[in-house]
């Protein structure tokens, strides 16, 4: 009976040792980084423009005055831990414009709906590092680029 017992104490003892040390030979900590990011988006122009974005996941119409500006602010999770301003973001980018997964969004402006490009690439915007793993990006709309939009139809 006293063999029997100690064999079962020994099997219950290698058990928990074997456990602890898997426990511990895996301590490798994931780290879920965080990513703040702003996209703020200016007319420099004389005419009223709006386009659709996803603030805070709801579809919403972005609407700038002449010389007025519009920002969304994403904080997104995951990714490298020093990412690239320069590439890091299009994704999020995507997430934020209607229609930009697509390679272009919908430009409402005098009276007509317009398809353009430019602002749905993230190289076309001006990137500024605001802070440890925090970026802003921001997006003119200027005459040039609203006099290369394409796809037009009147609006009613």
């Amino acid at each position: 009976m006293k063999i029997l017992q100690k064999t079962v104490y020994g099997l219950y003892s290698l058990t928990g040792i074997s456990i602890l040390l898997f426990s511990f030979g895996n301590c490798e900590r994931e780290v879920e980084y965080r990513l703040d990011v702003e996209f703020v988006f200016v007319n420099e122009t004389d005419r009223w423009l709006s386009f659709e974005v996803f603030d805070d996941g709801v579809r919403t119409a972005a609407e700038l005055l002449p010389g007025g500006t519009y920002s969304v602010i994403n904080n997104a999770s995951g990714g490298f831990e020093n990412p690239d301003p320069a590439t890091c973001c299009q994704g999020i980018l995507n997430g934020v414009l209607a229609g930009a997964d697509n390679g272009s969004i919908f430009v409402r402006f005098n009276e007509v709906g317009c398809s353009l490009q430019s602002v749905a690439e993230i190289k076309n915007h001006k990137a500024m590092v605001v802070g440890y793993r925090s970026f802003q990006y921001t997006f003119s709309f200027t005459d040039s680029v609203l006099n290369s939009v394409t796809g037009c139809r009147a609006l009613k």
